[in-house]
């Protein structure tokens, strides 16, 4: 389970905007390192907080850059060493990737399967189309597939 605020009654955080695919991008960098067995405890505490949280807010950086909001985060106030001066977040986005026009496509009979579609540009060089499958399968595992045209996409979702 992971719980994150969808719709965040705060102005901003740590000085930049609270939208919600940065939050939940945030919190499922938490959510991915504990499944990886990255998050260390002693007597019941977090003892690698700091290292968690830059790594977390560097994804969400990473978000943020990608869907074009230029409001990096550089902080994280009530944590020590979480200051402007000292935190520095790692920058993810070193090849300048932009995804612009994300869009819903249809979903399959059983609603398992979500299809999306999307425009991504590379180190500011030209826009190419992408299409995108979610899927959960009967584990609840979630998968997904990239496309690189309409009509590879269309022979995948041709049964829905």
């Amino acid at each position: 389970m992971i719980y994150y605020v969808n719709d965040s009654w705060y102005s901003d955080i740590d000085g930049e905007s609270p939208s919600e695919y940065a939050l939940l991008g945030h919190e499922l960098d938490h959510a991915w390192r504990e499944h990886n067995f990255q998050i260390r405890f002693y007597k019941g505490e977090i003892t690698n907080s700091l290292y968690l949280e830059k790594q977390a807010v560097s994804f969400e950086n990473y978000l943020r850059t990608t869907y074009g909001d230029n409001n990096i985060r550089r902080k994280y106030e009530g944590l020590k060493g979480g200051k402007e001066w000292e935190f520095f977040p790692y920058n993810l986005n070193k090849n300048n990737e932009l995804i612009t026009n994300f869009s819903q496509l249809g979903h399959n009979r059983n609603k398992t399967s979500l299809g999306f579609s999307y425009e991504k540009s590379v180190n500011n060089g030209k826009s190419v189309k992408q299409y995108l499958i979610i899927s959960t399968d009967k584990n609840d595992n979630l998968n997904y597939r990239i496309f690189n045209s309409k009509e590879e996409y269309d022979k995948a979702t041709f049964n829905w």
